[in-house]
């Protein structure tokens, strides 16, 4: 269980002020720390192999060393172990805070008695090693937590501020938790749209694609309702307040990703289940060999602690101590390089689950960008086709509407000499230009009362008329399209036993179906996030894969989520893997390597339990000295961390 969930761990707010705080100081202690396991590793290993004469001065000089070093490395990196352990004992939970502090124990016990008595190898390096394992791993999930609460932050600041037109017509910039349902509102080209409310005033083009999944901007009429979390392409917007700050639509979707923080992690989950039952086991396994050699052993006491002691050293659970972070930051590393950033060992533990992926379709399984489908010039047009071509690609170079620029690129170089253009908000553009010496005046866009010419497609498009001085000259059909490994991608992972569905918001889908999988539409941010918890219901470990905001409430509710690096920052900065390259194929890797690190793991602590639980048995027995329990501990902590290596690699199968 995460520090932050413990009843008297910190609060999200402490965290992110001691991140922000005490970096410098975090790596400092860190580094030291490392720094002393180094250099005790090296004159614990020389005091084992040939140890100074029982209490010469050179002896006590050295083990003083030895010890004040872990006191250093205690000193540094304990303190947070000790208060979540202390926090988990009073909520009456075995967590695995226990399992590093048990070795720790363990180790310094261990070393102590073959301090005093001259008798055993001394293992004060492992208490270093053990503590720079617990505190790195917190520390990851400390900055994953921080970097989810600064994207969201990030975010909701560019809808904090509106400017608030007052009955006089003056208008102020105010924060949006003072404007009040019935307050009217500006918002100018290229703004962000800040409130929930009724256009009064104002026709334009409206981007809110990463609200509703729509991929070409809609355009804004008085009367029409907007919402927080679009953007003015063009238009000059009045809009009337309807609701308040807490109850505008991109504030609850926030609320969710926020929410879905709060989640115990799968891995710690199952790693505490682990530790119930192992930790108490070992205990008292140690205890009663301990009583038991007491009472009926020789050597008395310091024979029967040091069983006990070989009983706690031999029983280290390396599996999950060293050996799973392991196999987990290499397999993410191993992701990194495919083009797949997974902010956690978390992710890697869902896509081997996960039976069950929802994917977005504008922006995800289709491409960020439109293309132009058809360029269909009229007879009527006073000028040929391939000179009107360029006219259109030159009015519209260095527009940002997503029509615009699919338009630009439509031709190889734009080269026609625009004299000027002014934006027709909710309509298009116009132009005028000159070329052969001869200025024209060029619209591009759409008339209210202008019909389809062409024969319409069967699949809906965007369609865009332009006029030469006035002449109706050509019709243009514009359209996403899929990304070229989308259709493989969904077949690969029907081929793995994964049910896949297509949720989009957009309300006249492109395709029907994509690779057999029916494209369901016009679904809001609730209805994608309901049909993710019932997925979560069902067992199914259901992951999303999206680009928009919109799809961050279902993103949220899922086993794991991942963005495409070209979507919103929102998705991005908040999923729990992000695809660098947009290339749909690496969530293929992703999930045959999580499944191969999965089984591993499992694999691994598997060996560990029967591996120790042998070792257990002979040091309980006293047939294992302390220094065979040592070398044990090695072997097995050596053996598993060689095999997680190996298993967090790719298959090599294509």
């Amino acid at each position: 269980m995460n520090a932050g969930c413990c009843s008297c761990g910190p609060t999200d707010a402490s965290l992110h002020t001691s991140t922000a705080n005490n970096d410098k100081n975090f790596w400092l202690k860190l580094g030291i720390s490392l720094v002393i396991a180094g250099q005790s590793m090296v004159f614990g290993l020389a005091i084992n192999v040939a140890s100074p004469p029982y209490g010469s001065l050179t002896y006590w000089s050295l083990h003083a060393a030895l010890f004040g070093s872990a006191a250093v490395v205690i000193g540094l990196l304990g303190p947070r172990l000790a208060r979540e352990s202390w926090a988990a004992a009073r909520r009456g939970r075995i967590t695995v805070e226990f399992l590093f502090l048990i070795t720790c124990i363990g180790a310094l016990t261990g070393s102590l008695l073959a301090t005093f008595t001259g008798t055993g190898s001394v293992y004060y390096e492992v208490v270093a090693i053990v503590l720079a394992v617990y505190t790195v791993g917190k520390r990851t999930g400390s900055l994953s937590r921080d970097k989810v609460l600064q994207e969201i932050d990030r975010y909701r600041e560019t809808f904090e501020t509106a400017r608030e037109v007052f009955p006089d017509g003056e208008e102020r910039v105010t924060r949006v938790e003072f404007i009040r349902p019935g307050a009217l509102v500006r918002v100018a080209p290229g703004e962000a749209v800040p409130i929930d409310g009724e256009i009064i005033n104002g026709t334009g083009y409206l981007e809110q694609s990463q609200l509703t999944g729509e991929p070409i901007p809609v355009i804004g009429r008085p009367g029409g309702m907007i919402h927080a979390g679009s953007w003015s392409v063009d238009g000059t917007f009045t809009i009337r307040t309807t609701k308040t700050v807490d109850e505008r639509q991109i504030d609850q979707i926030l609320a969710w990703v926020e929410q879905a923080r709060e989640r115990p992690s799968r891995l710690q989950t199952w790693a505490d289940h682990t530790i119930q039952w192992f930790l108490p086991i070992v205990l008292g396994i140690s205890a009663a060999t301990f009583f038991g050699w007491l009472l009926w052993g020789t050597g008395g006491w310091e024979v029967a602690l040091f069983n006990s002691m070989a009983v706690l050293l031999v029983s280290c659970p390396c599996a999950l101590g060293l050996a799973t972070p392991i196999a987990i930051w290499k397999g993410l590393f191993r992701l990194t390089e495919k083009g797949m950033l997974c902010r956690h060992g978390e992710a890697l533990d869902a896509f081997a689950r996960t039976r069950h992926i929802f994917f977005d379709k504008t922006g995800t399984l289709s491409s960020a960008q439109l293309v132009v489908r058809d360029f269909y010039t009229l007879e009527t047009s006073p000028v040929p086709a391939a000179e009107l071509r360029n006219w259109v690609a030159s009015a519209e170079t260095g527009q940002e509407h997503p029509v615009a620029r699919a338009l630009s690129g439509f031709v190889d170089e734009a080269n026609t000499t625009i004299l000027d253009r002014r934006l027709l908000p909710g309509r298009g553009l116009e132009a005028r230009l000159k070329a052969n010496g001869v200025e024209h005046t060029i619209e591009i866009g759409n008339r209210d009362s202008t019909q389809a010419i062409a024969p319409p497609s069967q699949l809906p498009e965007k369609i865009v008329h332009v006029w030469v001085d006035g002449i109706l000259s050509a019709e243009i059909r514009v359209e996403e399209i899929l990304r070229d490994e989308a259709e493989t991608c969904l077949q690969h992972l029907r081929d793995r036993g994964i049910e896949v569905d297509i949720l989009s918001g957009d309300p006249n889908p492109r395709w029907a179906e994509i690779s057999g999988v029916t494209v369901e539409g016009s679904l809001t941010p609730e209805q994608k996030r309901a049909r993710v918890e019932k997925a979560v219901e069902r067992g199914e470990e259901p992951i999303f894969v999206g680009d928009g905001i919109n799809d961050t409430p279902a993103m949220a509710a899922g086993a794991a989520s991942v963005s495409i690096g070209e979507g919103a920052s929102l998705p991005r900065g908040t999923s729990d893997a992000v695809l660098l390259g947009n290339d749909l194929m690496t969530l293929i890797h992703g999930i045959d390597l999580a499944r191969r690190v999965h089984h591993g793991v499992r694999s691994n602590v598997h060996f560990a339990i029967i591996y120790n639980g042998i070792g257990i048995a002979l040091a309980a027995t006293g047939i294992l000295h302390p220094i065979a329990a040592a070398l044990l501990m090695l072997g097995s902590s050596a053996t598993v961390s060689i095999r997680a290596l190996l298993s967090a690699e790719f298959p090599k199968r294509p």
